[in-house]
């Protein structure tokens, strides 16, 4: 029976390299097409910029300015639990100016004040992502009725 391996620097290699390099071939190719599918999709990811940080933090922003203003505070404590929940629509112009100064151009708003025990939602297009953030204004030396102020946003 004739040996089919050859002794080359201690390693047995068949004689026959061509098949061998064809696979090698091959792997090559794999290997660079998946590198190339990963950039491309590495890409594309990166092109869906992530805002989400980024509007959370506005939101976070526009909150604690209406939560450290005095004026704004006391009119939300003072409001109705009848009249509640209250639509951005019949906020005061105070309270809307103070909403719609901290938004960037690239973004809708929506806000609603709330009873702390009642439901409170925000509705937005189905198909957008939302970032809702809320708080709670507590009280001040006249009043102690909590309510929620609820922000959210999402991309225009």
């Amino acid at each position: 029976m004739k040996n089919k391996y050859h002794k080359v620097e201690q390693f047995f290699v068949p004689k026959n390299r061509r098949g061998w390099i064809r696979v090698l071939e091959v792997f090559i190719a794999l290997l660079m097409i998946t590198s190339v599918s990963l950039v491309a999709i590495n890409r594309e990811y990166k092109s869906k910029s992530d805002v989400s940080a980024n509007v959370l933090e506005i939101e976070n922003s526009i909150l604690r300015n209406i939560q450290i203003d005095d004026n704004i505070r006391k009119y939300i404590l003072e409001l109705n639990a009848a009249n509640l929940p209250l639509e951005l629509e019949k906020f005061p112009d105070n309270l809307k100016t103070k909403i719609e100064s901290g938004v960037p151009s690239y973004l809708e708003c929506d806000a609603k004040i709330c009873a702390i025990r009642g439901a409170c939602e925000i509705v937005t297009a189905s198909e957008k992502d939302a970032y809702i953030q809320s708080v709670v204004i507590t009280a001040n030396r006249d009043n102690f009725d909590p309510t929620i102020l609820k922000l959210g946003c999402w991309r225009k």
